[in-house]
């Protein structure tokens, strides 16, 4: 590396501390990342579709389990399609989802019944003022994969673990065996 370059970078870096500067752990998201959503009985594919500013038709594509756009089971997990943005000053990969306030919500309710557990109670309050006009910042956490390392590595599933669940059920349910 030449001299010139090396007192650029050591300069960057010496700015950067002293003003106190963070890197970004997040530089870009991606089109397309999948979150395992677990139906209730009070949700359908038309409901989660819309709460998840997707269609029944693209849940469907990674969900061939699902025979029509007409019937989920109560308890099943099914992929959701969203995309995968960096929040914040690029702090975390994750994305906003935009939900309307209902009678009788709190972060309890919207985070466990509405969105399945793929948010908290405690990122509701992070990421929301108590006067918000109606309407909730829902922030779903997510990974991005890189194809240029593996095909099998190209998407990430954000998926909450239910009570009592633990990665051998996991991979279980997903016909991994133990190969993991």
């Amino acid at each position: 590396m030449s001299r010139p370059i090396l007192l650029e970078i050591c300069s960057i870096l010496m700015l950067s501390i002293i003003n106190g500067a963070k890197p970004k752990l997040c530089i870009r998201g991606c089109d397309l990342a999948l979150a395992s959503y677990t139906f209730s009985r009070y949700s359908n594919l038309s409901y989660v579709a819309d709460l998840m500013h997707t269609t029944p038709q693209s849940i469907l594509l990674y969900n061939p389990q699902i025979p029509n756009v007409n019937y989920v089971v109560t308890g099943e997990r099914a992929n959701i399609p969203f995309k995968c943005d960096c929040i914040g000053d690029g702090d975390f990969l994750g994305h906003v989802f935009e939900y309307n306030v209902r009678s009788g919500d709190t972060y309890e309710a919207v985070a466990a019944g509405a969105f399945a557990n793929l948010t908290t109670p405690e990122w509701l309050r992070r990421f929301n003022v108590p006067d918000h006009g109606g309407k909730l910042n829902v922030v779903v956490n997510c990974s991005c994969g890189d194809t240029r390392v593996s095909r099998e590595y190209g998407l990430f599933v954000t998926y909450p673990l239910a009570r009592g669940e633990g990665a051998e059920a996991v991979a279980r349910g997903l016909g991994l065996g133990r190969s993991w």
